[in-house]
């Protein structure tokens, strides 16, 4: 499975990164697509493996409540598709961290339809994510400091 999840991985990043708008303010240092498609990819395998707590170790503050929300059940049993992507900048008057938001879709555990996103941001020398319970639906706010990407398609 992971081979073939590289391999989908791959695929719709070089389909996507030539899409993807990069015309406005940026992360300060945000990870590279590649690096945040291959982040995602750890997550899936951590969820599929139900390592839920290092899936948490790994995401937000929120991570429980939305793991609970979602259902361990309900971890969707193939990798979701990425059908777009954005590059969100650093919002100092806020606080908010920018990084690549990967807009996901795919079929859960219990069969239902999802669509949610991911972001992926470097934390040191690491990379994190808000909403790495990708599967619960939860979309990442657009901002003043939001750079437009593609509308999505597929799924």
């Amino acid at each position: 499975m992971t081979r073939r999840w590289a391999t989908t991985a791959i695929a719709a990043l070089l389909a996507l990164s030539s899409c993807s708008s990069l015309d406005g303010p940026l992360a300060a240092n945000p990870p590279r697509q590649d690096e945040a498609v291959a982040f995602l990819a750890r997550l899936v395998d951590l969820a599929g493996q139900g390592e839920f707590e290092e899936l948490c170790g790994l995401g937000d503050g929120n991570c429980e409540r939305h793991l609970e929300m979602a259902g361990i059940e309900s971890v969707p049993p193939e990798p979701p598709t990425v059908v777009a992507t954005r590059l969100v900048a650093d919002d100092p008057s806020s606080g908010a961290v920018g990084g690549w938001v990967l807009t996901l879709c795919g079929i859960d555990g219990r069969g239902q339809d999802y669509r949610s996103e991911m972001l992926i941001f470097r934390d040191g020398a690491g990379l994190r994510a808000i909403n790495p319970v990708y599967w619960d639906g939860v979309m990442i706010a657009d901002g003043n400091a939001t750079v437009p990407g593609p509308q999505p398609t597929g799924c």
